[in-house]
């Protein structure tokens, strides 16, 4: 009878077979000569107790061959594939740069010393090719600077830049193309879109006479919030700019990118006459509160009205000098650039105003006798009073132009603090200011409307629900709003989701009964005496002194055990 002879040695395919098996005869020990780290994840394989060339991963279980002499070579190189299979990458192979000392940030000095060496390039940049010097500023400058580094990282100095710089004539013929590419991108997104909102707007070109429209969409996405996009911004091609020529050359564009106005669409445009004719029906327009803002501000110091006289003439006589400055090339002097008003930028007063006085001790040399004696008669006191309170218009026209987050619940409460403020005076207040504040109390009042739209949007606020700022007459109206736009939703919804129409059911001019009883505009603005929720003192918001007074939580949960 033969003794069986036991194999002491296996080769790679016939230790695999026998993993994959999980052979009884199998083992997996660490050897006790092994110190580095990379044994925590390895073992040597064992056959009937004999030690055999083989290693085996605790991770993918892959048969790695090993000798004593190989040291920790082996498990290295496979820890670093093995690494990569866990993070699918479109590379499996260890890259060259996994053997470089990787850095963990940039130093100071050697940021610094490139951003020394990017400013100076910058600078011959715009001295060699009179480039503007905002010329590095904006998203289209940082997208083709990532491009320039990706170039960069790829090629090094093996290429001249000169190759890769595009000809001007390149750059026309690809205009073309990106804007056909990026007008069908914007066609097939707006296709998703169910609910949005438009703002439009017309100006003309005073040189060419060419007029042009603008038309911008807004709309919610739930992972990027407001979303505002523009549509387009192209010349207006119509025969004469009527109100129905208005509105044909904005549906056609809507029609273009599969976009129709409905009732439950909202259009944002100024208040002239022709847009607000235009978009009376067939849709829901929302005057632009910062162009009610701009003409209330615009009115005082153009239109004759004895309440604003001074003021005006403080206009009138700092507008020359401005010009005159900057005709005769000799703001280059001043410390501080003047700014010259602009009847289609806003706020552009107060820019005049306040560069004005930022260089008026070194104006006098400048000048020459006739705007000299202009300069003279200038009521210094009421321009530097008159200065805050232009700011707060440019405060509050910048609140409201907020492109990332909606602002229409604010316009009732920047309403309100303008007025609040301008009814406010102190002891060393100027006469002339204080006329302007009537006149401007007045005008605001009866030139700037609240729309439905406002109230319900003010209510839905958590900081302004309760308008405690207003009278009960406001506060009840805006609440009767509110709850009437949801019982009309309701029954909106009620009746699309069911077959057979209930013959009790409110109509929907029934449950909008309140909206008839507008207040005027002067019960808009009057004040309850509620001191606790004005006289908060929050210098970081323009709007804190208009929120409303935090509830005592003590007695919240005192009402809720009584429950």
């Amino acid at each position: 009878m033969s003794v069986p002879v036991i194999k002491k040695n296996f080769d790679k395919l016939e230790v695999e077979n026998l993993v994959k098996e999980k052979d009884k005869s199998l083992s997996f020990v660490k050897p006790s000569c092994a110190t580095s780290a990379h044994w925590n994840k390895y073992q040597q394989i064992l056959v009937n107790n004999i030690r055999q060339k083989y290693i085996i991963c605790n991770d993918c279980h892959s048969i790695l061959t090993w000798t004593p002499s190989d040291g920790t070579n082996v498990m290295k190189k496979h820890s670093i594939a093995c690494s990569k299979t866990k993070e699918p990458s479109p590379q499996t192979q260890p890259r060259i740069t996994s053997s470089f000392k990787e850095t963990s940030q940039v130093t100071h000095s050697q940021l610094h010393f490139f951003q020394q060496k990017i400013l100076r390039g910058a600078v011959e940049m715009c001295v060699l090719d009179s480039r503007p010097f905002n010329i590095t500023h904006g998203k289209g400058f940082e997208e083709f600077t990532k491009q320039i580094f990706d170039a960069g990282k790829h090629f090094g100095k093996m290429v001249d830049v000169k190759q890769l710089s595009p000809h001007r004539t390149t750059i026309s013929r690809n205009i073309d193309h990106l804007y056909s590419l990026y007008h069908q991108q914007l066609r097939d997104l707006c296709k998703t879109i169910s609910s949005f909102s438009i703002t439009v707007d017309f100006w003309t070109e005073d040189f060419s006479g060419v007029s042009f429209a603008g038309v911008a969409i807004h709309y919610y996405q739930e992972n990027k919030g407001l979303v505002s996009l523009i549509l387009c911004c192209r010349a207006y091609d119509l025969t004469d700019a009527t109100a129905p020529n208005v509105r044909l050359f904005v549906d056609n564009l809507l029609t273009e990118f599969n976009l129709k106005l409905t009732d439950k669409q909202y259009v944002i445009t100024d208040n002239e006459p022709k847009m607000i004719c235009a978009f009376k029906a067939k849709t829901i327009r929302v005057g632009c509160s910062c162009h009610y803002l701009s003409k209330v501000l615009e009115k005082s110091f153009i239109q004759n009205d004895l309440n604003c006289e001074m003021v005006r003439k403080l206009f009138d006589t700092i507008r020359p000098i401005v010009t005159h400055i900057i005709r005769s090339h000799k703001q280059a002097i001043l410390t501080r650039r003047l700014q010259l008003y602009c009847k289609t930028r806003w706020s552009s007063i107060y820019s005049m105003f306040f560069t004005f006085n930022e260089n008026f001790s070194d104006l006098p040399t400048l000048l020459d006798n006739n705007h000299r004696q202009s300069l003279d008669t200038i009521d210094q006191e009421l321009l530097r009073q008159l200065i805050p309170f232009l700011k707060l218009f440019l405060d509050m026209t910048e609140r409201l132009s907020n492109e990332q987050q909606p602002t229409l619940h604010l316009v009732l409460p920047c309403r309100q603090k303008l007025i609040q403020v301008a009814k406010t005076s102190s002891s060393n207040e100027h006469p002339d200011l204080a006329k302007f504040k009537n006149y401007f109390i007045r005008h605001i009042e009866n030139d700037w409307p609240i729309q439905d739209e406002h109230f319900i949007a003010t209510v839905l606020h958590p900081q302004f629900k309760q308008l405690e700022i207003f009278s009960k007459k406001i506060r009840r109206y805006a609440h009767d709003l509110v709850k009437s736009k949801i019982r009309n939703d309701l029954t909106m919804s009620s009746s699309s989701s069911t077959t057979t129409t209930s013959t009790n059911t409110p109509s929907s001019s029934s449950t909008i009964t309140t909206s008839t009883n507008t207040p005027s505009s002067s019960t808009i603005t009057t004040l309850t005496t509620t001191p606790s929720s004005i006289n908060r003192s929050d210098q970081d918001d323009l709007l804190s002194s208009l929120y409303d007074t935090p509830k005592d939580t003590n007695k919240k949960k005192m009402n809720l055990k009584c429950i």
